[in-house]
């Protein structure tokens, strides 16, 4: 007896995963939420570089004891029902983000079925993504002068001046390393078969 495997047309293709992140946010804004958020959040040395035996001493008998009922009271001007505006929003991301990937697919099919190419699927994914990162590390640039502001003014009391250099590496990064996970985690969408996508439709 003969036997005779069949390839898929979908096998070899990998999962196309996105990974959202943000800084978090207190489980609500009363001051003891607050306090522990800052002391997770303060403690990370990635966040403040400076060394731990002195850090632990700003932070916990200084910033821990004034700044969490002052920001509570920020917290609870802007919370809404739903609970913390930055959670809500990323939930809401999340199922857009969710959507979007499933017209992406159905979108890809349905060019395909009309002509396109693979060359010119991935050639508009790219320029796609890297205008996406673009624009993510311009965001990004902005959140991480804004926060570095508020930290070193706000918090420590320091001065602060602008970096220049964050605002031209973090769009080129962003449109780097977007474009790239973008252009890679694209490619169910030009390999799949555009008839069985456009049956599953």
């Amino acid at each position: 007896m003969n036997s005779q495997t069949v390839k898929h047309p979908d096998a070899g293709v990998a999962p196309l995963g996105v990974l959202l992140v943000n800084l978090g946010t207190p489980d609500s804004p009363s001051v003891a939420d607050v306090r522990r958020y800052l002391r997770e959040f303060l403690w990370d040395p990635r966040v403040v570089e400076v060394a731990r035996p002195v850090w632990w001493l700003v932070l916990n008998l200084v910033i821990l004891t004034t700044r969490p009922r002052r920001s509570a009271k920020a917290y609870a001007k802007v919370w809404t029902a739903a609970g913390s505006p930055l959670l809500v929003i990323s939930r809401k991301q999340q199922a857009a983000l969710q959507a979007s990937l499933d017209e992406r697919l159905y979108e890809g099919a349905l060019l395909r079925a009309l002509g396109a190419s693979r060359r010119q699927l991935r050639a508009g994914h790219l320029a796609e993504f890297i205008a996406l990162g673009l624009l993510a590390g311009l965001v990004a640039a902005i959140g991480t002068e804004c926060l570095a502001w508020v930290l070193y003014s706000q918090v420590l009391h320091f001065d602060y001046s602008f970096k220049w250099q964050v605002w031209l590496a973090a769009p080129l990064l962003g449109a780097v390393l977007i474009g790239a996970a973008g252009y890679h985690g694209t490619r169910a969408v030009v390999r799949r078969s555009p008839v069985l996508l456009l049956r599953e439709r």
